[in-house]
């Protein structure tokens, strides 16, 4: 007698047996999952999105941001690249990298306006503002449990001013972006790096190392973060009596985990920009 055969209702994955869980994603046997939802769910294709238009103002400032950390020793890693139009015909140029118990440097140069205005050309044309509406999605049986680690690329328009709420901000997820769009972004990338060529350096800032970072890990990141937030809150729990802190760059410090930001919610923790 031959062995039973099912559908998966998540995944459409043949299975044979009398199993409770699809042997593909392991999704429930006897879950109903109805059409309406899987076509909601359903996500946009990339050439669907560049067809989408987001509006927006001027473009101000684009930024390259990646951070990773795990549990190997000297694992803790930061780099930003980040290309901000000043109010004259010139724009600011920040390069920043460190890495665990070697620290790093922030170099911060002046350049001209024109390399934000050749990447607003391009974001333009490739409708990159409808990028940021690209989600990733993991397959949980692959993905590792003793290491993490993003990278975006932001693109933010209008005033540069961060207390005006009119600005737009596009945060785009560089692992929900397929191959045509990563090349796309490795080339921004590569022209805010080449602006640096022009050699007009305004501020160097050597990184100190983070032994605690270099040597635990996620642990050590974690004890840090606390530390931070006990420090910036004088061991108080954090509420709304939390203080709203700038950078040189105008973007907000988040209090809860030292991420500089742009918009209403912090980036990487998720937390509210605090009250003025």
């Amino acid at each position: 007698m031959s062995e039973e055969k099912w559908i998966c209702p998540a995944c459409k994955a043949e299975n044979t047996g009398s199993g409770r869980f699809c042997l593909t994603c392991g999704a429930p046997r006897f879950a109903k999952v109805p059409d309406t939802v899987q076509e909601e769910e359903k996500p946009l294709t990339f050439s669907e999105l560049k067809q989408m238009r987001e509006p927006h103002g001027a473009l101000r400032s684009v930024s390259y941001s990646f951070w990773s950390n795990g549990m190997m020793m000297n694992s803790h890693e930061e780099s930003e690249v980040t290309l901000k139009r000043l109010e004259n015909d010139e724009a600011e140029l920040l390069i920043r990298h460190e890495s665990g118990l070697s620290g790093g440097q922030k170099d911060v140069y002046r350049v001209p306006a024109a390399t934000l205005s050749e990447i607003e050309k391009i974001a333009e044309r490739e409708n990159m503002p409808a990028w940021s509406k690209m989600k990733y999605r993991p397959d949980p049986r692959f993905m590792p449990t003793d290491y993490s680690s993003s990278s975006h690329l932001s693109l933010t328009y209008g005033d540069i001013n961060p207390k005006n709420p009119q600005q737009e901000y596009f945060s785009i997820d560089m692992a929900a972006v397929p191959q045509e769009g990563a090349g796309i972004i490795n080339d921004i990338i590569s022209r805010m790096k080449a602006a640096a060529e022009i050699k007009n350096l305004q501020k160097h800032e050597d990184i100190p190392p983070k032994p605690m970072n270099g040597m635990m890990g996620i642990m050590g990141m974690k004890e840090a973060l606390e530390v931070q937030k006990k420090n910036s809150t004088n061991g108080a729990e954090a509420g709304p009596e939390r203080k709203l802190v700038f950078d040189g760059q105008g973007y907000w410090i988040c209090p809860e985990c030292g991420e500089h930001n742009p918009g209403k919610f912090c980036a990487n923790c998720g937390s509210r920009r605090p009250e003025e």
